[in-house]
């Protein structure tokens, strides 16, 4: 059945050995079909005509004999014309099949055919890498390459122009031929710039199959001009090569498909590659420190003395520095501090301006949201409700709000709210979505209610912190599910009722389990030993899980901060084991205590910054959600090449939602609004990373080709420029023979005109009347 759907769809190729073949194989398929229904008239009229019997009339002999003879020329002349007139229907009907005579020895036709040739270029990002010691780019050669080709075309040849990239792109909308026209091609691919996308040569190769298909030509062929990155030509993936190509794999098809590799010559060569782009703390408040750091890696083969890096902000060049000695397959990261000192929209850039193999990996943009306010609320265990004192949260609330006046505690980023763990019982759950974390301060215990509106507030994707302290009821957390998401460690057997041992052993301090945890990493970069001088008194003994993510534990071994993500949308819980009281330990009394409680609160509420994703993998869409009001009638944005496009909000839910899916080209998107509104940002910003897979060294290995020939996806690999004229004019599968049968058509049709005007002659009355 496979077989004949390739009969129906290309048309059918003799067996090896066999004469020719059909290139429009349902036209000859049509022509079978009427030549059959056109004998069905002449055989009904062979066995149903009147037989009659002669008899022999002597007197009417002579007078008949000239009228007999006629009607026999005239018979013998309507069935000539009738062979003609089916003949001259098959002979329309083969030419547009277009039959060829095979290439071969008996082949009296046999002619250098000429072609529809098809060159796809790979545009992606890697092709944009330097070779040689001069400025040439893989890109720039296989341009050359180009030139080279259509000097060895043959003038009836057609040329078609496919650039590989994200989407292929057809540079030619049809075959295009002549001198002229290919000359103007060529000067078009002179201002082609390095492309910095990714790309797929199977889809490449099912539009130049596209292409081909309008050419007038039997031989048609495709020729590659790429680096054979193996990721460009899915080499481990026969699925990409089967949904591109469909039903019609290129071995089926009328296309010869050949590779010539661009692969720069093995040389010492450096390449710096600037990773992507990372903010400490997750979330950015105004002015508030920042660490801005990326990775700078040398790609390349040969070392690297010295390499400058700046950091631009919102195309502002704010500082810079110098990374030293960066040898082969090393990473280094590069560390800026800075703060912002407006809300809202903001991106960064860090770059280089240094001379290597590939320029398009030698910056890395970052757009991100620095927030203006982060409310937080924190319930107290104390049971009488607000308006009262709250003497157990007087050193929390210290940490989160350290101005000295009304005045600075407003300018503050973490606007904390205190309630009584009665009033929380009160608030609705709407009441919490509001805070992206909330603290529970020494907390006795929680109602049924309250328990279930915080385990929905976490599982939402929001952080919630348990400091345990005297008041804590133990009965009540060990009366929780062992599962459950809020609390899942237990308190140790022997530990009091009364928060800790009733003598601690002299000299117990504070070590750090993880040193890359949010809420620790910027204490330690600023020192060391962050918690030197922290002696506890009283803490919580607790036995924890295996898999629980302990930050900071006391020297006796008790784990003291832990720390661990809730549900799928990124809520967390952190547990404290000690409060924030002095009675306790001198840790509220230490210089690194607000940081490590401001930091934990910016942890918890990091998941605040995912909701609106700025920092985007290569084809991530682009999602925006706004309020109803202000009106938003129209969005524009900037691509990272310059080019804009327009877009409708859609009103979803009360909110606008704008969506925005290509963005396969890396860089910085900008966003505005029509009108523009004092309720609106004046631009928002996302930035899309370079697609990783473009910067990585593999290309085509002997397996990987043996793969692609095994299945007609490739017909050979070229492995150098010298093979292209055996390339142009392989596989000569034979002569198209349409032009004869045009002029036979045409020979056909003078005799058929003249057999039938022979016939209109003979019709006289005379004749007639012997009929």
């Amino acid at each position: 059945m496979s077989r004949w759907l390739r009969i129906w769809h290309s048309g059918w190729e003799a067996d090896e050995g066999s004469a020719g073949m059909f290139l429009m194989a349902p036209f000859w398929i049509v022509a079978v079909g009427i030549a059959g229904l056109a004998t069905i008239p002449t055989l009904l009229h062979l066995m149903h005509r009147q037989r009659t019997t002669p008899i022999a009339w002597g007197a009417m002999q002579f007078l008949l004999d000239t009228p007999l003879k006629q009607k026999r020329r005239q018979r013998l002349d309507h069935w000539l014309l009738m062979l003609v007139r089916m003949a001259l229907l098959a002979l329309v009907v083969a030419m547009l099949a277009r039959p060829l005579l095979l290439a071969g020895p008996f082949n009296p036709l046999s002619t250098d055919t000429p072609a529809d040739v098809a060159i796809i270029i790979d545009h992606s990002l890697s092709m944009g890498r330097h070779v040689g010691n001069g400025d040439q780019t893989l890109l720039d050669r296989a341009v050359d390459e180009v030139t080279h080709i259509t000097t060895l075309m043959r003038k009836s040849d057609t040329l078609s122009l496919v650039l590989a990239e994200h989407t292929p792109r057809k540079w030619t909308p049809f075959p295009v031929a002549g001198e002229l026209d290919i000359d103007r091609l060529r000067a078009d691919l002179r201002n082609l710039r390095p492309g910095t996308t990714d790309a797929s040569i199977p889809d490449a190769i099912q539009a130049a199959n596209d292409l081909l298909a309008r050419g007038r030509h039997s031989r048609k062929i495709i020729l590659v001009l790429s680096d054979e990155q193996r990721s460009t030509w899915s080499a481990d993936n026969p699925s990409a090569w089967r949904l591109a190509l469909g039903e019609h794999p290129a071995g089926d098809s009328a296309a010869e498909i050949f590779s010539l590799p661009l692969i720069p010559a093995t040389m010492s060569v450096s390449n710096i590659s600037i990773g992507r782009i990372a903010f400490l703390p997750g979330l950015i408040g105004v002015n508030r420190p920042v660490q801005i750091t990326a990775a700078v890696t040398n790609t390349g083969s040969a070392a690297v003395q010295t390499v400058p890096l700046q950091l631009t902000v919102d195309g502002q060049l704010i500082n810079s520095q110098t990374l030293s000695n960066i040898d082969p397959g090393q990473t280094q990261t590069v560390r800026f501090d800075y703060a912002f000192t407006s809300a809202g929209p903001h991106w960064t850039k860090i770059s280089t301006d240094i001379a290597d193999a590939l320029l398009a990996d030698n910056a890395a943009v970052a757009a991100l949201n620095v927030v203006p306010k982060l409310p937080v609320l924190v319930i107290d265990g104390q049971l009488r409700p607000t308006p009262a004192n709250f003497p157990h949260a007087l050193f929390l609330l210290a940490a989160l709000s350290p101005g000295d006046s009304p005045a600075a505690t407003a300018a503050t980023l973490i606007q904390p709210k205190v309630i009584s763990v009665s009033d929380a019982d009160r608030m609705v759950a709407g009441d919490f979505a509001q805070y992206p974390a909330i603290v529970l301060n020494d907390v006795p215990a929680l109602s049924p209610t309250l328990l279930a509106k915080l385990t929905d507030f976490s599982l939402s994707g929001h952080g919630l912190w348990i400091l345990l302290g005297p008041r804590t009821d133990r009965a009540f957390f060990d009366s929780l599910p062992g599962r459950s998401p809020l609390f899942p460690v237990r308190f140790k057997s022997n530990a009091p009722d009364h928060a800790a041992p009733s003598t601690a052993p002299q000299n117990v301090g504070i070590v750090v389990k993880d040193r890359e945890s949010p809420m620790v990493s910027l204490l330690i970069a600023e020192q060391q030993n962050a918690f030197t001088g922290v002696v506890l008194s009283k803490w919580w003994s607790l036995n924890v899980p295996d898999s629980e993510h302990v930050v900071l534990a006391s020297t006796a071994g008790d784990p003291l901060v832990m720390d661990h993500a809730v549900g799928n949308t990124g809520g967390r819980v952190v547990i404290w084991a000690l409060p924030a009281l002095p009675e306790n330990s001198n840790l509220p009394l230490v210089s690194n205590f607000v940081p490590l409680v401001n930091e934990t609160i910016f942890h918890l509420s990091a998941t605040m910054t995912k909701t609106q994703n700025r920092q985007l993998d290569a084809g991530t869409p682009i999602t925006l959600t706004l309020p109803s009001t202000p009106m938003i009638e129209s969005v524009q944005i900037t691509k990272p090449d310059a080019s804009t496009v327009g877009l409708n909000p859609a009103l979803t839910n009360g909110n606008y939602l704008i969506s925005y899916p290509e963005t396969a080209l890396p860089g910085l998107y900008e966003m505005k609004f029509t009108p523009p509104d004092a309720g609106l940002p004046g631009a928002v910003y996302f930035s899309v990373n370079l697609d990783p897979r473009e910067l990585e060294p593999a290309i085509l290995t002997q397996a990987d080709l043996g793969f692609l020939s095994e299945h007609h996806y490739l017909t050979k690999r070229l492995d150098n420029v010298t093979e292209l004229p055996g390339a142009l004019g392989a596989e000569n599968r034979g002569t198209d023979l349409w032009p004869y049968l045009a002029l036979l058509v045409l020979a056909t049709l003078l005799f058929e005109t003249m057999l039938t005007h022979r016939a209109m002659a003979l019709q006289t009355p005379g004749t007639a009347l012997a009929s």
